[in-house]
């Protein structure tokens, strides 16, 4: 199945996640590369280059994908408000500021910035889906970035290719 598991997760949540700007399944893969590169940093440490003991079975794909840091000089959500002024008369400008506030209204919801969530990146939704680590903006553009960048893009179970 092309589901991970935050995707069905957050498909069980029903109308709380509806709220959400991205698509589920884009969401539910964000959350899951995060989660294997948090997860795969956390059971390596300490352990000498090359030990044993992937973190899942998606551990050896998720060590290629590249870190915040290589997003930053390339993709217009990552520049400061001062950078991105250099796109001023380009619709692309509205089209960037346009996806970091659906980036950063996506996040809150997660993160639990609004509503009854604690504000640390483990309340709100990733409080009541379980999610193992805590989550920055920053990190949730990453896993975003990447599904976006990619034509890894989730499936959210309609269209072409059911049956």
């Amino acid at each position: 199945s092309k589901e991970t598991t935050w995707f069905k997760a957050l498909k069980g949540l029903g109308s709380a996640a509806s709220v959400l700007r991205h698509s589920l399944s884009d969401v539910g893969l964000g959350l899951q590369l995060i989660e294997e590169h948090k997860g795969a940093a956390k059971s390596t440490a300490g352990r000498s280059e090359g030990a044993a003991g992937d973190y899942s079975f998606f551990t050896p794909y998720a060590r290629t994908l590249p870190g915040s840091l290589d997003f930053e000089g390339s993709l217009p959500a990552w520049w400061t408000e001062e950078e991105r002024e250099a796109l001023a008369g380009s619709p692309l400008l509205h089209t960037v500021r346009a996806q970091l506030a659906a980036l950063e209204e996506d996040y809150a919801t997660l993160a639990g910035h609004v509503g009854a969530g604690k504000g640390d990146g483990t309340g709100g939704l990733l409080g009541a889906l379980g999610f193992p680590f805590p989550v920055s903006l920053r990190e949730f553009m990453w896993g975003m970035a990447l599904v976006t960048s990619r034509t890894i893009g989730g499936d959210d179970g309609e269209g072409e290719g059911e049956g």
